[in-house]
């Protein structure tokens, strides 16, 4: 396994979020479910501008723990694991 693949298997994807979501916002949100290493947040440019982001843990217990959450400020939220192909 390299370095790539181990970091996929730490990071968490989080689809459909409020546009005004920030880096913070989601620190403080996530970090509850163990210690966060490094969060992006992409918006994709389309008509309807979808915005997700990718979380990074120190390991895949924080992953599972925080795959429970589903909801951000009463907005329905997608959160996967983030695989690789």
């Amino acid at each position: 396994i390299d370095e790539y693949s181990i970091k996929a298997t730490r990071t968490l994807y989080i689809g459909n979020l409020q546009s005004e979501i920030s880096h913070n916002d989601l620190r403080e949100l996530y970090s509850e479910y163990g210690d966060i290493i490094d969060i992006e947040i992409k918006r994709q440019q389309s008509s309807n501008s979808q915005i997700f982001a990718f979380i990074q843990y120190t390991d895949i217990k924080s992953v599972v723990k925080a795959m429970e959450s589903k909801i951000i400020r009463d907005h329905s939220i997608k959160v996967l694991k983030h695989l690789i192909n």
